[in-house]
This record gives structure tokens, sequence and C-alpha cells, in this order.
């Protein structure tokens, strides 16, 4: 579900519009925007241009970090991809916060877009792993509210 006409000039604002998409589940996470026209697309899948596979990038990463890891190396490919997301390599992960302010912070601080609104997306992810073992068609129960407008 998107709610474009939700504009967030305040906190204050933000928090009203917040109040008025509820019910929102006990937990629900946010993601920050500079641009209200961007869909949820991954890190990899973004550049058209890249050709290389996932696996390749996860390859070349590992070849690449680490020498600089001091914490240990990685336990399985999801911490190696996670620690991929962290240094900004193209990954499949999106960031969610659970804070609303984390999320506007995001939606705020990339400027490269002054002509277009930013975006807060808002999502339930108990409603997403209820039904993750369904089918695509299922993923339209989920509740995901755009608010755009964040200036």
């Amino acid at each position: 579900m998107r709610f474009p006409d939700t504009e967030v000039t305040s906190i204050a604002s933000l928090i009203d519009a917040l109040k008025r998409l509820s019910p929102l589940s006990a937990i629900t996470w946010f993601r920050g925007q500079a641009n209200s026209e961007w869909t949820l697309i991954p890190g990899i899948a973004r550049n058209s241009q890249l050709v290389t596979s996932e696996s390749t990038l996860i390859t070349r990463f590992k070849q690449n970090a680490t020498m600089y890891l001091v914490d240990g190396i990685p336990k399985d490919e999801w911490d190696w991809i996670f620690l991929m997301q962290h240094y900004r390599a193209p990954t499949r992960l999106l960031d969610w916060s659970e804070s609303p302010l984390v999320a506007l912070y995001f939606a705020l601080v990339d400027k490269l877009q002054e002509d277009s609104d930013g975006a807060l997306w808002c999502m339930d992810p108990i409603a997403l792993n209820r039904i993750a073992n369904g089918t695509v068609a299922n993923f339209e129960k989920i509740r995901i509210f755009l608010l755009r407008g964040v200036d």
C-alpha cells in the first residue's frame, strides 16, 4: 500500500503520519531513500551494467577483505554478505531500521536529489515472515507504506 499524499515536513508531522498509518505492528521497519521515485531494489540489481554474478562479487570481496579483518573471518556466506553490505558493496540486501528517525536521516542525508522528495518506507516484518513460505502473489498482503515529501 502506498500513501503518496502523506507529506512529512517535520518530526511532528512524521509522528502524526505514523499514527495515521496504524495499526502498525509492534515491530515496524523503516527505510529512508533520497528520492521518492526509487523503488525497493537492492544494490546488486540497481546497476544494469553490472554483469558479474553475486558469487563472483562475494569471492572477490573475500579475496580483498580477508587481510583487513581484525575480528576474525566471517563464519558463513551470509556473514560475508552482511559485511559486504556494511562496506557498500552491491548485495541483495536492503538496509532497514526499527527507528523512523534513522530512516528519516537516510532520506535526508544524500541531497544529490535536490529537486525531488525523499521517501520513508515502512514495513511490517512479522507479516513478511508469516507469509514468506507463500507464493509471490501473497507478498501483496504485506503492509508496506511509502511516505513521500520528506524534506
